[in-house]
């Protein structure tokens, strides 16, 4: 066997790199592979993304008979052996940045911009199968603010310094860092750099170094940029305000309003004008809330997809987003027949008092109904945003 030539390739879910062999001891002559001699390489690769991977190893080789002497029997073979696994994180990270109100002198010129301060809060979870200690968790800020670590890396005067945090299988610790825009970056605003989605990029890289007793291997994690949105925070007030008010709106008229025209006796016409009223009102300004809340459901649920996010926090607005535009078709399915009819006594009165007191509470249950579909949406917005 001569001229054997090896490749590798890793086949990660976001791409396909091919990796650089490594001799695993001195580098010998292999232009002839004699019987029973072994050939080793080292294959490293960062593992940068969770998922399926597979490992692609390629060997090309020359083989001839058995004295070597005749060439013409010589033929060129090429086998590929495919190494699959999964990759799964060692720890889990969730990220929540808050903006921290400013503290100063009232006296002060409103003009004077004063430096902005952020927390940034990163809770970790064990997900491997054995025990790991952590040694660091350090966050890298952008060149115009300073970052602080209130964890226990930091010394406090006349106090024992904390111990690394120990975590068995599932455990859950949270680390902080103080975040502070620098004095001399509030002059320009043009230092703060910030996504097309206007969230204010805090710092790129955050690192977590740990190691596990089992094995005494080290690993580093490396979290994707945290971020602070004002559009993002804006958005969840309006989606959450949209959807409560509609929610509290409708609720309003099927348990106050309408009891109120059935109350005692009533001719069938003035009893569907009535509702009308109560109708022309809502058809005006409940269309327009459940859209304005449905867009900023779903805006806010695109800036936080991602691992940046536990996959709950978008998934919830993304609900609260189906539940507050959910009315809209349940109006056409379920209340446009009732709709139709009352319409069409208003107009011209074909039915008697009873007959249309009787649409009208069946209105209002089916009225009931839709608004808690509001409901609904409001919990998984406020579930999001907390």
């Amino acid at each position: 066997v001569s001229s054997i030539q090896m490749t590798a390739e890793m086949q990660a879910p976001t791409q396909t790199v091919l990796l650089e062999l490594a001799a695993a001891d001195e580098e010998k002559d292999h232009s002839d592979f004699h019987a029973g001699e072994s050939l080793q390489r080292i294959v490293r690769f960062d593992l940068q993304s969770e998922g399926n991977h597979v490992l692609a190893v390629s060997v090309t080789y020359t083989e001839t008979d058995s004295d070597g002497e005749d060439q013409s029997k010589s033929r060129t073979r090429t086998f590929r052996k495919l190494y699959q696994f999964i990759a799964a994180p060692c720890l889990s990270v969730r990220t929540k940045v808050s903006g921290l109100p400013v503290q100063g002198n009232r006296n002060e010129k409103r003009s004077q911009t004063k430096p902005v301060s952020f927390a940034l809060e990163v809770q970790l979870e064990n997900m491997a199968d054995g025990p790991i200690t952590l040694e660091r968790v350090a966050f890298s800020p952008k060149q115009s603010f300073n970052t602080t670590s209130i964890n226990w890396d930091v010394s406090w005067p006349d106090t024992e310094k904390t111990p690394c945090p120990f975590l068995m299988p599932r455990d859950v610790t949270q680390v902080a860092f103080l975040i502070k825009q620098q004095p001399d970056a509030k002059q320009s605003k043009s230092q703060v750099e910030t996504t097309k989605d206007g969230r204010i990029i805090l710092g790129k890289v955050a690192e977590a170094e740990w190691y596990s007793s089992f094995h005494s291997s080290t690993g580093i994690l490396r979290i994707i940029m945290a971020s602070s949105s004002r559009t993002i925070r804006t958005c969840q007030g309006l989606g959450i305000t949209s959807s409560s008010f509609l929610a509290g709106a409708l609720y309003s008229i099927s348990l106050l309003a309408i009891p109120a025209i059935l109350v005692g006796k009533s001719n069938a016409s003035l009893l569907a004008s009535q509702w009308h009223s109560i109708f022309s009102v809502g058809q005006k300004v409940g269309p327009t809330l459940a859209i304005l809340g449905t867009v900023n459901y779903l805006y806010v649920a695109r800036g936080k997809y991602g691992s940046q996010y536990d996959s709950r926090v978008w998934k919830s607005f993304v609900g609260a987003a189906v539940a507050t535009m959910g009315i809209i078709p349940f109006t056409f399915i379920f209340l446009k027949p009732t709709n139709d009819v009352l319409l069409a006594q208003t107009a011209k009165t074909t039915l008697s008092e009873r007959e249309v007191r009787a649409l009208v509470e069946k209105w209002a249950s089916l009225n009931l109904v839709r608004s808690g579909l509001l409901v609904i949406g409001t919990g998984l917005g406020l579930y999001g945003a907390l």
